[in-house]
């Protein structure tokens, strides 16, 4: 994914850093990571460049993931349901776009069934879900760069909604339980944490140098397809424990 970012940006003649990994507590699920940064020592020259830059981690990251997810899958276990792990059991969302990969692999199963995921698989499924993160066109994440280059200053309104959305995801199910006769309703509170983040950093994209010349047509189809792109690879709960 950062790949993605630095070798666009040093196609542009930005000066840039190789990615710094952010290490995790390897436990409770083993990944061991938050993911990758890279620093822009140099400000963005255009729309044009900022666009390509935001694109080209998502893209770098699905053309990975994907195939780990296809090859993991593979290798993975259909076992009857609730007989998957032992103390503590994660489970795991699935994305429209996981679930069309899943079936393309395994097949149709009935509700009867889990898939015991293969560590590879799990890995695949992390990089659908960091890629969908990255998605969200706010602040400097990868589609608030995308937002900002096809939109412009205009991009304030998505930003703003896409703050929202994620406090209304986070603290939603928790009011919705609370009402009789409802639930219950899943929830994951990481939205919240998400919000946080946003708020922070800010919401708001810096401009880039040349901040009048517009993107050209297939340019801003392909930046729409990209934050539409965020519908195939959101899950309203990621993550459950169970």
């Amino acid at each position: 994914h950062e790949l993605g970012h630095y070798f666009v940006a040093r196609h542009y003649k930005m000066e840039v850093t190789l990615p710094y990994f952010i290490p995790f507590f390897p436990f409770p699920f083993g990944i061991g990571t938050m993911g990758a940064v890279i620093r822009m020592k140099s400000p963005m020259t255009s729309r044009k460049a900022l666009f390509d830059v935001g694109l080209a981690g998502p893209i770098a990251g699905l053309l990975v993931a994907i195939p780990v997810l296809i090859i993991g899958l593979r290798q993975s276990v259909v076992v009857p349901a609730r007989m998957i792990g032992g103390d503590v059991t994660l489970l795991l969302g699935e994305p429209l776009l996981y679930k069309a990969i899943s079936r393309l692999v395994l097949g149709p199963l009935p509700d009867t069934v889990d898939v015991a995921l293969n560590p590879i698989a799990f890995a695949g499924w992390v990089g659908l879900f960091v890629t969908a993160m990255n998605l969200l066109p706010a602040g400097q994440l990868d589609g608030g760069h995308i937002a900002y280059a096809v939109w412009g200053r205009a991009h304030r309104l998505l930003a703003q909604t896409t703050f929202v959305g994620l406090i209304a995801m986070g603290i939603g199910p928790f009011f919705l339980n609370m009402l009789p006769g409802v639930g219950p309703v899943p929830g994951w509170s990481g939205w919240l944490i998400w919000a946080l983040l946003l708020s922070v950093f800010g919401l708001r994209h810096p401009p880039a140098l040349d901040d009048v010349t517009p993107l050209t047509g297939p340019r801003r189809i392909a930046g729409i397809m990209a934050i539409a792109l965020l519908v195939l690879l959101i899950t309203p709960v990621p993550f459950s424990v169970q």
